[in-house]
């Protein structure tokens, strides 16, 4: 296409697939991370935001070393397809597991509060005997 040969323009592709592969990676690791907490929404989309503008400037910096700054279509859509194609094969297999370990750490969680506040009111049953 225009002086670049086509070998060339396939190889970026493959890389730009696996750049999608690493950032669909990065995205179920994210959304692992924060499964732990709650969300709210206004957190929820600062997050999103902020790893999609991280993603945006990795795809950037990708684009200024692979192609010398010229955006290029088919890196983009490379991006893309790696991408699903991660969130789609290997992320489904972990989500079952991701999301019952997040359920337990949800619950031990739930218990340290419990057993912390019953402790402060005994503590306080104990000053009002006092």
């Amino acid at each position: 296409m225009f002086g670049v040969p086509s070998s060339f323009q396939v190889w970026t592709f493959v890389k730009s697939a696996g750049l999608g592969v690493l950032t669909g990676a990065a995205y179920f690791l994210f959304m692992a991370l924060r499964s732990l907490t709650p969300g709210r929404k206004l957190p929820v989309a600062v997050q999103d935001a902020a790893f999609f503008i991280g993603v945006f400037l990795v795809t950037f910096l990708f684009t200024f070393e692979t192609r010398a700054g010229a955006p290029r279509l088919y890196v983009f859509i490379g991006v893309g397809a790696g991408f699903c194609l991660f969130y789609a094969l290997p992320a489904r297999a972990f989500r079952s597991r991701l999301q019952s370990a997040a359920a337990r750490l949800r619950e031990q969680r739930s218990r340290r509060r419990q057993k912390r506040r019953s402790k402060r009111e005994k503590e306080q049953k104990k000053q009002k005997k006092s």
